[in-house]
């Protein structure tokens, strides 16, 4: 499937968006790879959420942007490891990946307030991630308590719950994320193990 493109009129400054790209970009941990060969950013995990790629130059007038994920983790896994198309939903909702370029675009297109005297930083709304730790450490916790339980519901959780961790690691309140992300990691384990034991219940209730 095709990637992601998007081709944003801003006319902005170019250290405008090379500033909004990497004040992204280290926020939510996109680090240099390559995809087949070609220079990309990338972030997540082969195990839990697969592998988010972006790629982005801007020329002075239109900042192009290529995004895409990949098969890794239980997330990918479940996507069949395709490429990310613009009118991609789950339900009725966009992928969260959608949703985050398109609030960067949006602070984007800002307006850019002169500082008030001279040699002053330029003061520009950033990326505020924040908001996902208190989310990813109640999922990572109700992932624990419904692991063995409700593996069904725990896992979707801890899936889903690590990602957000992930995102709130760059921020002031990165312990509590780091402590998301390991309550995550310990419902996924409870909740594949709860699911092979309703497997194995399953199996031998069908066997007699």
């Amino acid at each position: 499937m095709a990637r992601y493109i998007q081709d944003v009129v801003l006319y902005k400054p170019t250290d405008f968006v090379v500033f909004m790209m990497n004040d992204f970009l280290c926020k939510n941990s996109f680090t240099l790879s390559k995809w087949k060969k070609e220079p990309v950013y990338r972030a997540g995990d082969a195990v839990i959420e697969g592998y988010q790629y972006l790629k982005w130059y801007y020329d002075g007038c239109t900042l192009h942007v290529e995004a895409w994920i990949s098969g890794g983790g239980i997330i990918g896994a479940a996507r069949r490891s395709f490429e990310m198309e613009t009118d991609l939903v789950y339900g009725a909702r966009k992928d969260p990946f959608l949703l985050e370029l398109e609030q960067l675009f949006d602070l984007m297109r800002q307006e850019i307030v002169p500082p008030a005297g001279i040699g002053q930083p330029v003061p520009v709304l950033t990326v505020d991630n924040s908001k996902y730790v208190n989310t990813a450490f109640a999922m990572g916790l109700c992932s624990v308590l419904f692991g063995l339980l409700l593996p069904f519901l725990g896992l979707p959780l801890s899936v889903t719950g690590a990602g957000r961790a992930r995102r709130g690691r760059k921020t002031g309140r990165a312990g509590l994320a780091a402590a998301a992300k390991v309550l995550c990691y310990v419902g996924l384990l409870l909740s594949v193990i709860g699911l092979f034991g309703y497997l194995m219940i399953a199996s031998r209730y069908a066997y007699y």
